[in-house]
């Protein structure tokens, strides 16, 4: 039976399953993922859409790819190969009512993979544009409701006007979505395009500098099991140097009994001691705000809250939350002060920079690098 055509309204849930599949198909590819990008309709906030989520992964080595068909097939994906595009390979899920597919090219293939880019930020950015592109979709979504070709082909001479329009746009700054921004320092990296547990979230533009393997940040993640539901939460803009460990919950011990030894890890008849869930210090999820700055070498104990703009000096071990644009250094980590006066840091935290979009952050660059903080003010205004 024929893929039944329905576009709907904008839905703010498309980002999240975005997310959720892009960590299960991350291990998949492991380190020949470059980048990964959520494209198409659903990934226009406002934009009516197919619910149907693209995916479109950058990777170094597209062998690999072919060689990974059967992980791709076990976790429900037809591996279509290139499908109509040379040099693409695409796979789909979900049967007849489709609800993912992935558009794989490789990293030198840069035409297809900026006009896929270009075109769904220039409707990110592009009010009218947007609005127009959702009605004729739903025009040809009830015209052509099981025609997946003529609906595609009612769109085509739209999307190539755009796509033309779109690839002539500037850039305002790095891509949020790939591994490394800079190509040249690969000791730095995205880490949020490189998270592939669940119970891991981090938000655009926060970076792991390390000198080997930056990309293998999971494993500065310590003692995180799934079965205790404990999330490590980063978000936007955040520094973090080499040598940090965030400590979760499962490092803890029974502690309200007479000895704090793990007789049940051991085997061998005493696992008759194993806690219970509620017998352990669980001290709840590990938050971390925005624009932080986290030394080399910091230790974060399990259920620390760390606010927007905080600092925390290399080699602290935080036991306890730290609040915004506060400084804390030592071990364990103990206020040395704050970096502006109340009134400042009320006036950030409403402004919340890390959340303006590329083109204003572009703008206002220089403004939040300028040690002129009077400057800062007159940005609200």
């Amino acid at each position: 039976m024929p893929q039944h055509l329905i576009v709907t309204d904008y839905n703010p849930a498309w980002p999240s399953l975005f997310e959720e599949e892009a960590k299960r198909i991350r291990k998949i590819f492991g380190k020949n993922c470059m980048a990964l990008h959520h494209i198409g309709s659903t990934a226009v906030p406002g934009l009516a859409a197919k619910p149907i989520i693209d995916m479109m992964p950058v990777v170094h080595n597209l062998a690999e790819v072919d060689a990974a068909k059967a992980a791709f097939e076990r976790i429900g994906y037809a591996y279509l190969g290139e499908f109509g595009i040379a040099g693409r390979r695409y796979l789909r899920k979900g049967g007849d009512e489709r609800t993912h597919q992935i558009h794989i090219f490789a990293e030198s293939d840069t035409a297809n993979v900026r006009r896929h880019l270009a075109f769904r930020d220039y409707l990110r950015t592009h009010e009218e544009t947007r609005i127009a592109y959702a009605t004729l979709k739903k025009m040809l979504a009830r015209q052509y409701p099981y025609d997946i070709a003529a609906y595609c082909d009612g769109k085509d001479a739209f999307v190539k006007e755009v796509e033309a329009k779109a690839l002539d746009e500037p850039t305002f700054g790095p891509d949020p979505e790939v591994v490394y921004p800079n190509p040249q320092l690969r000791n730095i990296c995205f880490i949020r395009n490189v998270i592939t547990r669940p119970n891991i979230s981090v938000g655009a533009y926060t970076y792991y500098e390390s000198e080997k393997n930056p990309e293998d940040f999971e494993q500065r993640v310590t003692h995180h099991y799934e079965l205790l539901g404990d999330k490590l939460v980063i978000g936007k803009f955040c520094a973090i140097a080499q040598g940090v460990e965030f400590v979760m919950n499962g490092a803890n011990h029974r502690m309200s009994s007479v000895t704090t030894y793990p007789f049940n890890l051991m085997g061998g008849g005493w696992e008759k001691a194993t806690p219970r869930l509620e017998d352990l210090p669980l001290k709840g999820d590990t938050i971390v705000g925005n624009d932080v700055w986290i030394g080399q070498h910091v230790t974060i104990m399990p259920g620390v809250h760390i606010d927007d703009g905080a600092i925390i000096a290399a080699h602290s071990v935080v036991t306890k939350d730290v609040q915004p644009y506060c400084i804390v250094g030592g071990n364990p980590a103990r206020f040395i002060r704050q970096r502006f006066d109340d009134e400042l840091i009320a006036y950030l935290l409403d402004l919340k920079w890390w959340d303006w979009e590329p083109p204003k952050l572009f703008k206002y660059l220089d403004v939040l690098c300028s040690g002129d903080l009077n400057r800062i003010r007159e940005v609200g205004k």
